[in-house]
């Protein structure tokens, strides 16, 4: 297409001559000879996949035909006693009926390390971890991580030892399954896998450049393989070999080419990569880690928490960490188990099933197996909080009351782990008690009993024994054989429909147990299912049901009683009321727990769990608790009754007084069950959504949509969930439940406990997403999160998932890798977003391989455009797409370096005054600046939210809410012309400052803003800010800063250096300064009007100062010496020589900053009333500079002495004024305009006596000469008035 538009092109000019003829010959016909050209297809490696058990197929090179074969079928074994699979793997034509093509990792890297800068990216890495060999406490940057101090090399040493001849690569595995035709409906369509690799050693902003992202292939759907059988596992395989090899062999290739010289490749270097962690979402970690998944009893992977009990426990502090070497126990056993029931025990027990990471002999799967926060944070925590605690689902008012299914929360010893005491293998065991125990009956022949006991012993017990439901199922059928025998139809009818229910083995063991008709007449040991079905064995139960006797002891008609050598005589638990219980001592009840542990099997464990659930539960009568009991075992009941202190007096052991002390114990707790509060849950959805249309936030910051919550606005993103929990539902519930917010709602009183749940969970979840982690906000964050478990349980009882235990191992994480942006799963679903998009034929088989080839295609054509010694063409093309697409092939905004657009030259009047340099030809303003906190922009341009920013001047301890009015570069510095919000007189305690020291940092402001300007440095930026005004007259600013607060450490500690003498004495030195300048400044204030400082028109600004008659600097420094740390800019001076008092003070600054840590203070503490004795001090400063200020004259920037103000309402010296009066005259007779403003005026300018006498007392306190006072004659000059348009100039009408 390109050579036929060349030609015609060309044609338009005659025929070509040679030099066209040559250039469109030299158009390539496809688009593959560009792709070779520039070495953008990769070599992978086809892998031949059984369509049934996922198991892959190395192709293997023939010697004699040099063609690639493969296996005709299947031979693997899972489990290895069974038959080989033997499907075919090949069709007719002898090609793979499905492939898993796969990208060598090794080739990857050679490619990956040949990029500029990667190798010295990599060894300043490691050099940070090797300067550093005691991990620091905050937690600020990505080699601040515990985990790269703990993993050593093949040698044993330190894996980032400092050795010149080698580079050593950490990377972050990430694998996940998703829809490739996008992700716009509910449910599974079709499923495709993906695994990636990026690299820890590079920053943030360059570690997620797809160019540096590493895809070994796609794991082919429409369904996932099955976790069960840990299919998963082969496709990761070769990708984990070529990892072993980085690890301990090492990969040697070429390094980065010299600039000088590109196209000689670089020197051979060595390198090592291994995996640093693996960052798996919560149903990834079962297929990919070979572990089970959260909804088993084991819960977590990082520690020894066992059973779903369990998932509310607090207590971090006692949780030991798991054990890998256990863990790889188990998945050595389970990948040699013979049969599928083995692999079953070895689940139970171990909590594993197998993952080829554990070829990897340095991966620890208690540290590298990550708690995504991203998932189990936001995606699970904050949802399910949202949706069931809260109920915001609906716009009604009061929805129906929240009902749990609990009475009470009682402190039960939580169930041990059972891998924890199993030394053998687990098929070892002993027989599970009870549940398996049978009859003995006497009328029976020998031939009948020797066939009875066998078809137990040999066929149904080692069926049964390890099959928890099966076992469950035999002690319901009893139970139901135990009840009154049905009086009606009806009642028939569900005892048949509840038998028929039970388990088919369960059925058979009772029925051969009780040696029913025609059971006896079968002479097999082993019976099919088409032999013998449910229905029929349900019916013959239904006719056998006594009703006089518990189970085993009944009476039987025409047959005598049979014997149960195994259970006590019968006692009636139900009116036990009369047992008494021994009383045991601490050590002795917590000696025989810890022997009974021992000897618990999993069975037994989980039993201990559920009997927790049931004493728990809404009592509404014992026979049911009663029948729940029995299920568990012995060993379970006796643990609980030791726990309790409620062990039989008698010395009994036996289920029945055990459960009847259970019971009696039970009785006296309460019935009813625990009731959740009454929420308004329609208002707090309304105000929600109030604040999502009204707040105003940056335009990087993306809105959840209107009507969140309700099913019409869809799907949420887990980015909305954490913008909804760090903005809008703090915001919603601060304005209605706290009590001096002013539109509160009519139950604020009722809905503090859980308005301080909520708050945790947000302050949590806000603390938890910052750039950098210092130690104490880590411990904040936990401390946080703990609250919020401990206010579920208190006003939410029942609610709980198995990601609240999981996302208090976040705290764990951090301290492991950093910062949780180095370990979420964000870029992740970014990459899998991206690959959604890709076009392809959608052919099952055949668009997997298209993914693969058009990533790696894409990442090797941006590799050169990102070079900077790329070709004319490439450089060209660049342009070209930058213009297309508006899109740029440099450093994202996450990069440190900051970056300006859209430039002009023009300076406003404003803007120049306060600069104060004759020469502006050096100023250049943009409209935009990027920096690493965010893209900023000056007021007026698109996107509101972007100019509103929370400023923070040195010296200060609290951030003020600002807006950029400039954005100007002036000898290679950017700085900034802010105007600051006015400080807000809010009666009574702020209440969205609250919870400011657990990370919501909000408070009440001025909805207006100051009328000068301050000029300031990027540095002085903390971040943007969102603005809401619920009310007229009041604003409520929040600071949207993912960065580390600056004073979050330093305000504990800035008065650790005061001098107490000099800060003690400042407030009464000052006191007469202050009261001569309030009165003087009320005067004035009457005088020139309310215009004088809220006019739109009258801008003050602060200038250099010049020293005259009146020291107006010095009686500030003279009176309050201020102490200085090595932070702070003194008074009148600033860090730049030609601006002075610019980044310190403004003409409103009249409150006093309120310092972050101010609920951690000791109001007591000697260091606390030194620190509000500088506080005060400070505030005192400034409030005689921003005085001082209000009476500078516009023109000479001094006190005005001998004071007139015009008609605009700007403040003159008479005599500046008489000069700039004769110069206008000069220029133009007939008219006379401001000097500031340029505004014509037509009165006389009048005297302000009330700022002349303030003046006055200044110089008097300071004890300067005033000069003599002179007369001014002014001149009444007139407008000019406007000339009349042109006659010709004047429309005509169509008439």
């Amino acid at each position: 297409m390109l050579r036929v538009f060349g030609r015609a092109l060309i044609a338009l000019g005659g025929s070509p001559n040679l030099m066209q003829q040559q250039a469109l010959e030299a158009i390539p016909n496809q688009i593959a000879t560009v792709e070779r050209e520039y070495d953008l297809e990769i070599e992978t490696v086809r892998y031949a996949v059984c369509p049934r058990c996922n198991y892959i197929y190395e192709p293997q090179l023939s010697p004699a035909s040099g063609t690639v074969t493969y296996p005709t079928a299947c031979l693997n074994r899972s489990p290895l006693s069974s038959t080989p699979c033997q499907t075919p793997l090949l069709n007719c034509q002898g090609a793979p009926l499905k492939v898993y093509e796969y990208n060598p990792f090794l080739k990857w890297f050679a490619t990956f390390v040949a990029q500029p800068g990667i190798q010295q990216y990599g060894r300043a890495f490691c050099d940070n971890v090797r300067n550093q060999p005691i991990a620091p406490v905050d937690k600020l940057h990505t080699w601040d991580g515990d985990i790269y101090r703990e993993l050593r090399g093949s040698d044993g040493e330190l894996f980032v030892t400092d050795d010149e001849q080698e580079g050593r690569f950490f990377f972050l595995l990430h694998a996940d399954f998703f829809n490739p035709e996008g992700s716009t409906g509910r449910g599974k369509h079709h499923s495709l896998g993906v695994a990636s690799l990026t690299c820890l050693n590079l920053p943030y902003h360059l570690r997620q450049d797809h160019a540096n992202v590493y895809v070994s292939g796609f794991i082919r759907g429409p369904k996932e393989p099955s976790a069960v059988d840990a299919q998963h596992g082969h496709f990761l395989r070769p990708m984990v070999l070529d990892l072993q090899k980085a690890y301990s062999r090492g990969i040697r290739c070429h390094g980065a080419a010299d600039p000088t010289t590109p196209t000689v490749p670089g020197p051979e270097c060595t390198f090592r990569a291994m995996i640093g962690g693996a960052c798996l979402d919560l149903k990834a970690i079962c297929p990919v880690a070979g572990l089970l998944d959260i909804n088993s009893h084991h819960v977590c992977t990082s520690c020894n928490v066992f059973h779903q009990e369990s998932i509310l426990r607090t207590d971090h502090e006692s949780w030991e960490p798991a054990d890998d070497d256990y863990y790889r126990k188990g998945m050595q056993k389970w990948k040699e188990a013979e049969t599928l029931k083995e692999r079953e025990i070895i689940e139970h027990y171990y909590g594993t099933r197998y993952s080829p990471l554990e070829m990897l002999e340095y991966f620890k799967f208690s540290t590298m197996i990550i708690a995504e926060p991203m998932h189990a944070m936001y995606h699970r925590v904050l949802h399910l909080y949202f949706r069931e605690a809260l109920r915001l689902v609906t716009l009604d008012s009061i929805p129906p009351r929240y009902a749990s299914n609990i009475s009470f929360y009682h402190d039960f010893t939580h169930p041990p782990r059972p891998s924890n005491h199993v030394e053998a293998l687990p098929e070892q065991r002993p027989q599970c008690e009870e549940h398996l125990a049978y009859l003995e009956w006497s009328d029976l022949s020998d031939d009948d009993h020797l066939l009875r006991i066998s078809r137990l012993e040999d066929w149904l017990m080692p069926t049964m024994q390890n099959d928890i439901r099966a076992l469950d199922d035999v002690v319901k059928g009893h139970q139901l054989l135990s009840e009154k025998r049905p009086a009606i139809r009806s009642e028939e009818k569900e005892l048949l429909k509840r038998l028929s229910a039970l388990r088919w083995h369960s059925l058979v063991y009772i029925c051969n147990d009780l040696w029913l008709a025609p059971l006896d007449s079968l002479t097999s040991v082993g019976i099919s299912k088409s032999d013998l079905q449910k229905e029929l064995m349900a019916h013959w139960l239904q006719e056998w049901v006594n009703s006089k006797f518990r189970w085993p002891h009944f009476t039987v008609h025409n047959r005598p009683p049979p014997a149960a050598s195994w259970a006590p005589p019968p006692i009636h638990i139900i009116n036990s009321g009369n047992y008494s219980h021994a009383e045991l001592t601490d050590s002795e009840r917590t000696i025989k727990m810890e022997n009974i542990a021992r000897q618990m099997g999993y069975e037994s464990v989980v039993r201990v769990g559920h009997i927790h659930r049931f004493l728990r539960q809404p009592l509404d009568n014992e026979e049911q608790l009663e029948k729940n009991l029995e299920r568990a075992s012995r060993q379970a009941l006796t643990y609980v009754c030791l726990d309790l202190n409620r062990m039989p007096g008698d010395g009994a052991t036996d289920k029945d007084a055990l459960i009847a002390q259970l019971i009696r114990w039970r009785s006296t707790k309460p019935t009813e069950p625990l009731l959740g509060p009454e929420i308004h849950s329609g208002d707090i959805l309304k105000r929600i959504h109030s604040c999502i249309r009204e707040v105003v936030v940056p335009s990087w910051l993306a809105k959840p949509p209107f009507e969140t919550g309700l099913k019409r606005a869809g799907t949420l993103k887990v980015d909305n969930w954490r913008t909804l929990f760090s903005l809008y539902v703090p915001l919603a519930l601060l304005s209605l439940w706290k009590e001096t917010s002013p539109i509160r709602s009519d139950d604020y009183a009722e809905m503090q406990p859980v308005l301080d749940t909520s708050m945790h969970l947000c302050c949590a979840s806000i603390l938890m997403a910052k750039r950098t982690v210092p130690l104490e906000r880590r411990e904040l964050f936990l401390h946080h999160y703990t609250q919020h478990i401990k206010g579920l349980r208190q006003n939410f009882p029942g609610f709980g998932v198995p990601t609240h235990h999981v996302a208090f191992h976040v705290y764990d994480f951090i301290k492991l890798f950093g910062p949780v942006r180095n370990f979420w799963s964000f870029p992740g679903e970014r990459l899998i977003g991206k690959l959604q998009k890709t076009p392809t034929n959608h052919i099952p088989g055949q668009f997997e391989i298209t993914l693969l080839h058009s990533y790696a295609k894409g990442a090797g054509f941006r590799r050169w455009i990102l070079r900077t010694n790329r070709q004319p063409e490439l450089k060209h093309c660049h342009s070209l797409l930058e213009r297309a697409y508006r899109v740029s092939y440099g450093s994202d905004v996450d990069d440190d370096s900051p970056r300006l657009t859209h430039s002009r030259k023009k300076i406003p009047a404003d803007l120049a005054r306060l600069v104060g340099s004759s020469d502006h030809r050096s100023i250049s303003l943009h409209s935009h600046f990027k920096a690493q906190s965010g893209t900023y922009a000056v007021v007026g341009t698109r996107g509101l939210g972007n100019s509103h920013i929370c400023v923070c001047l040195p010296g200060e301890i609290e951030w003020r809410a600002s807006r950029i009015q400039y954005i100007l570069e002036r000898d290679g510095k950017t700085q900034f012309a802010i105007q600051h919000s006015k400080d807000f007189n809010f009666p009574g305690e702020d209440p969205f400052k609250c919870w400011w020291a657990g990370g919501f940092e909000a408070k009440l402001i001025s909805p207006l803003f100051s009328e000068s300007l301050v000029l300031i440095d990027d540095s002085c930026i903390v971040g943007h800010a969102a603005r809401w005004g619920p009310t007229n007259g009041m604003t409520v600013a929040i600071n949207l800063s993912q960065q580390a607060d600056k004073h979050f450490v330093a305000s504990t500690s800035q008065c650790n250096n005061v001098d107490n003498a000099k800060t003690l004495n400042t407030t009464s030195d000052l006191s007469y300064s202050i009261a001569q300048f309030i009165h003087a400044l009320g005067r004035s204030l009457r005088d020139v009007g309310s215009s004088r400082l809220t006019g739109t028109n009258w801008i003050c600004f602060p200038p250099p100062i010049r020293r005259t008659y009146l020291k107006k600097r010095s009686y500030c420094r003279k009176q309050s010496p201020r102490p200085r740390d090595g932070n702070e800019v003194e008074l009148g001076k600033s860090k730049n020589d030609d601006i002075s008092v610019i980044t310190t003070c403004t003409a409103n600054n009249s409150a006093a900053p309120t310092p972050v840590t101010k609920h951690f203070t000791n109001p007591v503490d000697p260091q606390v009333a030194l620190k509000r004795a500088q506080e005060e001090s400070s505030r005192l400063n400034l409030l005689i500079e921003n005085l001082a200020k209000n009476l500078e004259c516009s023109v000479c920037l001094e006190p005005a002495y001998q004071p007139y103000t015009l008609e605009c309402g700007h403040l003159f010296c008479g005599g500046c004024l008489m000069l700039e009066q004769g110069q206008m005259v000069n220029i133009n007779r007939d008219e006379f305009r401001c000097p500031m403003c340029q505004q014509a005026t037509i009165r006389t300018p009048h005297p302000v006596f009330s700022v002349c006498h303030c003046v006055e007392a200044i110089a008097a306190n300071n004890k300067d000469k005033i000069p003599t006072l002179l007369p001014f004659h002014w001149k009444i000059l007139r407008p000019r008035p406007r000339p009349l348009a042109p006659r010709s100039a004047i429309p005509r009408s169509s008439d």
